[in-house]
C-alpha cells in the first residue's frame, strides 16, 4: 500500500508541473503530457481501492473471495492503462 501511495504523490507531482509547464507554453504535446500524467494519477486510485477491497476488514488477513476483488481491480487498473482497452497491455500479461 505504501508503494502505491508514493507513486500517486509522485503522478501527481508530475500531473501538476506539467498542466502548469502546458498552460505557460502552449504546445499541444505538452497538454497531451498532461493528460497522461493525469490519467496515470487516477490509474493509481483503482490500485488503491483494489488494495482496500482485496483486505477483509477487521481481520487484516486475506479472504479468498477478497482475493477476486483485489485481482479484478488490478485488471480494471491494467485495461485503463493500456488505453482503455486496446490490446497492447492485456496481450502482454
Amino acid at each position: 500500500m505504501l508503494t502505491i501511495v508514493i507513486a500517486f504523490g509522485a503522478n501527481l507531482l508530475v500531473a501538476v508541473a506539467k498542466s502548469v509547464a502546458a498552460a505557460l507554453t502552449g504546445p499541444a504535446s505538452m497538454t497531451a503530457e498532461a493528460a497522461h500524467s493525469w490519467a496515470d494519477t487516477s490509474n493509481e486510485v483503482f490500485l488503491i481501492i483494489a488494495d482496500k477491497r482485496g483486505v477483509a476488514s477487521g481481520s487484516g488477513k486475506i479472504d479468498s473471495s477478497m482475493s477476486v476483488k483485489r485481482r479484478f481491480g488490478g485488471f480494471c487498473s491494467l485495461l485503463r492503462r493500456s488505453g482503455s482497452g486496446r490490446l497492447g497491455g492485456p496481450c502482454s500479461v
